[in-house]
């Protein structure tokens, strides 16, 4: 019997809490602007890298090859638009 009374106030209360967030979801616009500001501290790198590249160990021969052809590719442009591929 208690439990039955709980289940029924939890019903009313659910049946409420539906209809009160109906009642914002139609009056409140589902939109939102998300916005960074990105600081990059000088020492940590530049900002016109990849950030991949950043804590990386990449001092071994393979390693400073590998980081120049990412680093190439990062920057390689469509010959004929002269837009970033």
């Amino acid at each position: 019997a208690i439990l039955q009374v709980e289940v029924s106030a939890l019903r009313t209360q659910l049946a409420e809490n539906q209809e009160a967030l109906r009642s914002l979801a139609s009056a409140v616009p589902l939109e939102f602007t998300v916005a960074q500001y990105n600081i990059l501290a000088g020492y940590l790198g530049q900002n016109t890298q990849p950030w991949f590249l950043y804590g990386v160990d990449l001092n071994s021969a393979e390693g400073r090859d590998r980081r120049e052809a990412i680093v190439s590719k990062f920057y390689e442009r469509d010959p004929e638009t002269g837009q970033f591929k």
